[in-house]
């Protein structure tokens, strides 16, 4: 199985104060990085696509920054329809109050796009149980019981019943958090 990763997008960056065309430059540099990594996912055809927050480099991106990742996913979604895209909330893309959505809310709401907000969210990809863990939430930490509790109770089960056996058989279950890069821990559930 071949998993894409991405974490700290930060798209809508803004630095140095520098435009072109009307554009900042260093915002076109970062959006620039995403498109050519999503042109380089899709050559490769991953069988899933992890991104960890923070996708927006604020609470409240700037349309370009919303824009430049809805393409870059219609891309995915175009070259690669079967492909999920799991995403997990940093703490730059939770919004101020938890009773609202967000920008990732809309996000959630493409076909083929999962996203974990506020809570963690476990999804399988075939054999494969992944747990997001949003920046903030429960078992964000990573922390073994709490990444378990976080799985449904099949996926729990055939994880424990796995890596304990298996402790040497990496890829059978995948963590995901909100601030943190994929994680394929085996030993944290012998």
């Amino acid at each position: 199985m071949i998993l894409a990763h991405l974490v700290d997008l930060h798209l809508g960056f803004r630095a140095y104060e520098r435009a072109v065309g009307g554009r900042n430059v260093r915002a076109g540099d970062v959006a620039d990085a995403f498109l050519r990594a999503v042109e380089e996912i899709v050559r490769v055809s991953p069988d899933v696509i992890l991104i960890a927050g923070d996708l927006f480099d604020r609470l409240d991106p700037p349309p370009a920054a919303l824009v430049t990742l809805t393409r870059g996913l219609a891309s995915v979604r175009k070259a690669l329809p079967a492909t999920p895209v799991l995403i997990t909330a940093g703490p730059r893309d939770l919004p101020p109050r938890s009773e609202e959505p967000g920008v990732l809310g809309a996000i959630d709401t493409l076909p083929g796009v999962a996203v974990a907000m506020d809570t963690p969210r476990s999804v399988r990809v075939g054999d494969l149980a992944v747990a997001l863990l949003p920046h903030g939430a429960p078992g964000a930490e990573a922390v073994p019981d709490e990444v378990l509790d976080a799985l449904d109770p099949e996926d729990r089960l055939h994880a424990v019943d796995v890596l304990a056996e298996l402790a040497d058989a990496l890829g059978q279950v995948v963590v995901v958090t909100g601030t943190d890069v994929v994680e394929r821990r085996p030993e944290a559930f012998a």
